[in-house]
């Protein structure tokens, strides 16, 4: 049985579920002819190590082209009260 962009595309969005490093929900998987785009955004480089990784892991893929971005927490930042400096 051939396998279809359609079942790549399912194989590889299930790994990233299962997999905990990375947030399935911000990543968008797209398939054409065993050519695999990754886009999104994840909070860390190991994260997006880790998509990559999964996807390039599904039999039928033939190549991964990795564009989700790094995209880190903003610091939160507390006002500052001058009254008291």
């Amino acid at each position: 049985m051939a396998v279809t962009d359609e079942l790549i595309k399912e194989e590889i969005v299930q790994r990233l579920v299962r997999d905990d490093r990375v947030d399935a929900a911000r990543v968008t998987v797209s398939v054409h002819d065993g050519k695999v785009v990754l886009t999104g955004e994840v909070g860390c480089f190991p994260s997006r190590v880790s998509a990559a990784e999964d996807a390039a892991a599904v039999v039928g893929v033939h190549e991964v082209e990795n564009r989700i971005a790094v995209v880190s927490a903003k610091p939160v930042t507390q006002p500052v009260d001058r009254r008291t400096m």
